[in-house]
């Protein structure tokens, strides 16, 4: 029977890692300590179930699919659906995305190099070439929100009377 304060260490080491995005990592340090957690207890099969995520993450399907197979194996009736859902998961197609659904972002790391006339400058000549848009985005406060005055519901509720009989008949 495997430590459970292994478990708790190896757990933890594994989802930082997977929050940092480094699921090279995770593969790597759990391939060789899966095998001392039997897929009939709950961390083996928490442990393998995050080996999964990462090599989902890498693009390494079949894998993934041979570690859910085994997930099958469980006694654990959840365990089972979760692992049938996985592989339902896994086998699905590849969903073509357009490029435009992607941001990228410049990692400009000569900023603070920069002088704060380039920058001024570089910011005053994208909004240049930018195409002029038909609202104005610019922050500048149009003022304070209003009630409604008397007379406007005055006439709204004068309005809404002689409405009522034209709409009736």
């Amino acid at each position: 029977m495997p430590d459970n304060n292994n478990y708790e260490v190896a757990l933890e080491k594994v989802e930082s890692a997977l929050i940092k995005g480094e699921y090279d990592y995770c593969i790597e340090f759990l391939v060789p300590i899966i095998e001392t957690f039997p897929i009939s207890s709950v961390e083996g099969a928490n442990l393998r179930t995050l080996l999964i995520t990462a090599l989902c993450a890498t693009n390494q399907k079949e894998a993934a699919k041979k570690y859910c197979k085994e997930l099958l194996k469980s006694n654990t009736y959840k365990v089972k659906e979760d692992a049938k859902y996985l592989i339902e998961i896994i086998d699905s197609p590849e969903i073509k995305k357009p490029a435009n659904w992607n941001i990228d972002i410049e990692n400009n790391l000569n900023l603070k190099k920069m002088s704060q006339k380039a920058i001024k400058k570089k910011r005053f000549n994208r909004h240049e070439t930018h195409v002029k848009r038909f609202i104005n985005p610019s922050n500048i406060p149009t003022g304070e929100t209003r009630s409604f005055q008397k007379g406007f519901i005055f006439i709204i509720s004068l309005f809404m009377i002689l409405l009522i009989p034209l709409l009736s008949s």
